[in-house]
């Protein structure tokens, strides 16, 4: 088989792999929603001006058989600017991998690998958010390592996620004593002086499209994640929001629940139904209904109406990465993510090689023996 890939650079050129990215999409068993184009081109619409695209197209004998959907993004250590390529991400992914053709996945890791160990224009390498049920960080870590690169494959996070392979009277059961006291307590608290309803919006048949964007980042907006700069009214964000908020009506993807208290919206979630899965991308509520508790009343009361619409189907509930008390409350199924390290062979590659094993770990070593000493003081 003739071998050969093309490095796509530009924002313009990505547009135009529409067609050809959704076919290769189609031949993959069981694809994510965050791996179709419709995601990356929310991402970018996001992130475009922060990163350079470096988007392999991966072709045997002229057919695609694999996207590397990568990016470079600029870092700092010591004072020393680097490039380190990872995946086209923003903090809403929950996953990231590549897409390969089934028959030709072997071939495509090699590509990949012939890339990395030809281009000189990133230095470090760290491909997170690798799913446990894709083989690819490994095999490209086997490949990177025959061709002589440093690399380091380990634990990233968990994506946490809810099945919902059972009645919702049985599953709900099974949840702490704890947890249900909470859900009465405050349902009873609202019931006793509020009036509430909680809506999905799955279409425009409720709201039109420019009042859903309105909707969403509005709660955003007045809720605490303001201060991070990643709520929705900030321009990155807003642009994300309206890219995928488009695609998603487009295609019959959006599940937007909403929790209104006496009329006012004061609390959703953002997800996406794609496949036999839901992803809850965004969790947000009205700071002024704090003493209300809205965000526990509208988990509690959406994730019994998804087992009642899918009761005893092999649909998931994905609450997303990150470890928290809260979603350990409702679950305890996650899918473990990994973390693809390694450093190009360039002197930059070497310098940053040794500043991440070498002096990193002494300096941490070195500040905790301090810390330790002055506790102790």
């Amino acid at each position: 088989m003739d071998l050969y890939f093309q490095c796509i650079t530009n924002f313009e050129d990505f547009l135009g792999l529409k067609h050809s990215w959704r076919q290769l999409l189609a031949k993959i068993d069981s694809p994510s929603l965050f791996q179709t184009f419709e995601w990356h081109e929310s991402v970018l619409s996001w992130v475009r001006d922060e990163v350079s695209l470096r988007i392999l197209l991966l072709y045997g004998n002229d057919e695609l058989i694999g996207i590397a959907p990568f990016a470079l993004y600029e870092k700092r250590a010591a004072g020393i600017r680097y490039l380190v390529l990872d995946f086209i991400k923003c903090p809403d992914n929950q996953i990231c991998d590549f897409l390969l053709h089934p028959q030709y996945k072997d071939e495509s890791i090699k590509l990949v690998a012939q890339y990395l160990r030809q281009s000189s224009d990133w230095t470090a390498l760290n491909l997170a958010h690798n799913p446990a049920n894709s083989s690819h960080a490994e095999k490209l870590q086997e490949e990177l390592d025959s061709v002589g690169l440093v690399t380091d494959l380990s634990s990233f996070d968990n994506n946490w996620f809810i099945s919902l392979n059972s009645t919702w009277e049985s599953f709900y059961r099974d949840r702490s004593r704890r947890l249900k006291k909470g859900n009465n307590l405050v349902l009873n608290k609202l019931n006793q002086s509020h009036e509430w309803e909680i809506k999905q919006y799955q279409n425009t048949e409720l709201l039109p499209e420019s009042e859903l964007i309105q909707l969403v980042t509005k709660l955003s907006a007045n809720s605490w994640k303001v201060d991070t700069n990643n709520s929705l009214n900030f321009p990155g964000p807003q642009a994300f929001i309206r890219t995928l908020t488009h695609h998603l009506l487009e295609n019959g993807w959006l599940s937007l629940w909403v929790l209104y208290i006496d009329g006012t919206p004061a609390a959703m979630e953002y997800q996406v139904k794609y496949g036999t899965s839901y992803h809850a991308l965004r969790s947000d509520f009205d700071q002024q209904f704090s003493q209300q508790s809205p965000g526990t009343l509208l988990t509690w009361k959406l994730t019994e109406q998804l087992f009642h619409v899918h009761e005893s189907s092999p649909f998931k509930y994905y609450l997303g990465p990150g470890t928290n008390d809260y979603k350990k409350r409702w679950t305890t199924f996650s899918e473990p993510l990994s973390v693809l390290k390694g450093y190009n062979h360039t002197w930059l590659g070497y310098l940053i090689q040794t500043y991440d094993k070498q002096i990193l770990p002494i300096a941490r070593t070195l500040r905790s023996n301090l810390n330790q000493k002055w506790s102790s003081e």
